[in-house]
């Protein structure tokens, strides 16, 4: 809170991909009750929008604190040209970039040491003189791996809008499987035998924000997918968690304190994979336990929690050191 009010926060990004990161209206952020990390928040969509537009609507808001989501994708010169402190949030593409994929054997995924080259690439694009990343006063990820260690402020717990989280509903019968993420190699070959065999709906696309919620409500067990071979946290396990699904994901690393086999089930083998919900199909109830701890668990992700104890930290930090000037 400052001199009374609610932190005053604008969020820029792609709404497809983070608008579910985000605490909608005026939320009292801390668990602990301290009003001091109340949040405003506002929402800037930066899909297909001139670099003045972003500018302009985020100077309309008025923000004490901007974030910006999915740093990489922003322009350099709108995020300094902001009056206000900067957080960049940096987080992995959804896909390999095109070289890598073209660079592949026909048929065949990228190898590990291709996947590493592109990963320091973007990094090191994050990071140039005069790249978004520059403009940033502090870095925070999911995953400490996306970014270079010397940068980052810290790794944060995957936020999800407080209106997103739902009680754990029955299973229907049969349940409603789906798995939401853009198609990669390595997703569809994760997923062809659970395909093959079951009724799995693929949402492909990016879900807009008003379509959300109903998607949300038509979900008994959730499937997620690493973009490539490399295991990371997807955003997507704590949306369903926090949803009330039963997530079936592979092996996560960072976990975020999720424990595989209590709030989730981790499963690494495609074939497993399709047996496990052949077992689910015949009994819904299977692991319904777990769907109930991982929807208890998922209350350390609300985004009025992790983004008034972030905010709050970070704009104590960005003011000892005076890295830029605050309004």
């Amino acid at each position: 809170m400052i001199a009374g009010r609610p932190l005053r926060v604008a969020f820029a990004g792609d709404a497809t991909r983070f608008a579910a990161w985000v605490p909608g209206g005026v939320s009292d952020a801390a668990a602990d009750g301290d009003p001091r990390r109340s949040l405003a928040a506002t929402f800037v969509d930066t899909r297909g929008a001139a670099p003045a537009a972003v500018g302009a609507a985020l100077a309309a808001a008025r923000p004490d604190v901007v974030v910006a989501l999915g740093v990489a994708e922003h322009d350099g010169q709108v995020l300094n040209e902001c009056r206000a402190p900067v957080l960049g949030v940096v987080v992995p593409p959804d896909r390999p970039p095109a070289w890598v994929l073209r660079a592949a054997a026909p048929g065949q995924p990228p190898d590990a040491a291709a996947l590493a080259a592109a990963a320091a690439h973007e990094r090191a694009r994050l990071w140039a003189p005069g790249s978004p990343g520059e403009a940033c006063d502090r870095l925070v990820a999911l995953d400490p791996i996306d970014a270079v260690g010397a940068r980052l402020w810290r790794t944060i717990a995957p936020p999800v809008d407080d209106g997103l989280f739902a009680p754990v509903a029955s299973a229907r019968r049969p349940p409603r499987i789906v798995f939401a993420g853009p198609s990669t190699e390595h997703r569809e070959r994760w997923l062809a035998p659970a395909t093959h065999l079951h009724d799995v709906r693929h949402v492909a696309h990016g879900v807009t924000p008003d379509r959300l919620k109903r998607l949300l409500e038509d979900v008994d067990v959730a499937l997620v997918a690493h973009a490539s071979g490399r295991a990371t946290f997807d955003h997507r396990v704590a949306l369903h968690l926090a949803a009330g699904h039963l997530v079936l994901t592979e092996p996560l690393r960072p976990r975020h304190g999720l424990e595989p086999g209590i709030d989730l089930v981790e499963v690494a083998d495609p074939d497993a994979l399709a047996r496990l919900l052949g077992a689910i199909r015949a009994s819904p109830d299977l692991l319904r336990r777990a769907r109930v701890r991982g929807r208890l668990k998922a209350e350390r992700f609300k985004a009025s929690h992790v983004w008034g104890r972030v905010l709050t930290d970070f704009l104590r930090d960005v003011r000892a050191q005076r890295t830029r000037p605050l309004v």
